[in-house]
């Protein structure tokens, strides 16, 4: 009989352990969860496109939107002028036919800066 009961209470320890394992692991996946949702109101700016084709000649203005912003500094750079130039408030032409990036950079404060590459085609 004491084989028994002690089998009993094997399993029993064995179902404790795998709830509480359970439980753990639910835990753990909503405190990720909580975590990556209040990453989503980090203030950020959002482009609405990272690919432009135009052609020679023809202009693009860049166009974001920001999230949790109140004001934002924003320069652009070119890393083909030959191809295309972008104007200081984002605006860009096609110089020739080929291929270039527009970088992006904005601050968010002090010490805070970011960047958004936008991949030129000039056709």
């Amino acid at each position: 009989m004491k084989f028994s009961l002690d089998f009993r209470q094997d399993r029993t320890n064995a179902i404790l352990t795998s709830l509480i394992i359970i439980i753990v692991t639910l835990i753990v996946i909503t405190s990720i969860k909580i975590i990556l949702s209040s990453n989503n109101s980090a203030p950020r700016l959002i482009l609405d496109t990272n690919r432009v084709s135009i052609n020679v000649g023809d202009m693009y203005e860049i166009k974001y939107k920001t999230k949790n912003i109140n004001k934002v500094d924003v320069t652009y750079s070119s890393s083909n002028t030959a191809i295309a130039v972008v104007s200081n408030n984002g605006t860009i032409t096609g110089v020739k036919k080929g291929e270039t990036t527009i970088k992006m950079t904005y601050s968010l404060g002090i010490n805070s800066s970011y960047s958004n590459l936008i991949f030129v085609t000039v056709k």
